[in-house]
């Protein structure tokens, strides 16, 4: 998807959740992206390699709320590949320029009906939002969505 962030990072303060509007969506399904919000987090101190980009301490984000299930995918495992490494994996996001940005954590949560059926929930994914990122546009590549399927499943444990 290709959407006009800034439009409306632009009509919002910070860190108030903005649904987009049809017109702000440049490419994509309309509906998949509630809501977009930037605020700052405080994630902490960083503990990792000294080459790791991950940031650290009180650092801008820019999240997006999404319809759906968007469960971050494996990475493709190389010999310069770090498991779980958000620079490799969905859900991704790049600027206007095509400079990725570093995803800090996607929560996603599923709804639940009256009778306990267990459906099609939210998710909310979060990016570091560095001061050279330009967000008048932003590509946001999803991969595959989690599914909820239901039906009379059933498992027996044994014990040993």
């Amino acid at each position: 998807m290709v959407l006009a962030v800034g439009d409306a990072l632009d009509d919002a303060a910070k860190g108030t959740d903005v649904a987009l509007t049809a017109s702000q969506v440049i490419s994509g399904p309309s509906g998949l992206v509630l809501a977009v919000n930037s605020h700052e987090e405080d994630l902490g101190m960083s503990i990792g390699r000294s080459s790791d980009p991950r940031p650290s301490g009180r650092v801008d984000v820019l999240e997006f709320t999404l319809r759906g299930n968007w469960h971050p995918t494996d990475p493709i495992v190389t010999e310069t590949t770090i498991l779980a490494d958000p620079k490799t994996t969905t859900p991704a996001l790049y600027d206007a320029h095509g400079r990725q940005l570093f995803r800090i954590h996607a929560v996603i949560n599923y709804s639940k009906d009256w009778k306990g059926n267990i459906g099609e929930g939210q998710t909310r994914v979060a990016f570091w939002l560095q001061d050279d990122i330009d967000v008048a546009r932003m590509t946001v590549v999803l991969g595959p969505p989690s599914r909820v399927l239901n039906g009379p499943w059933s498992v027996t444990l044994d014990a040993p």
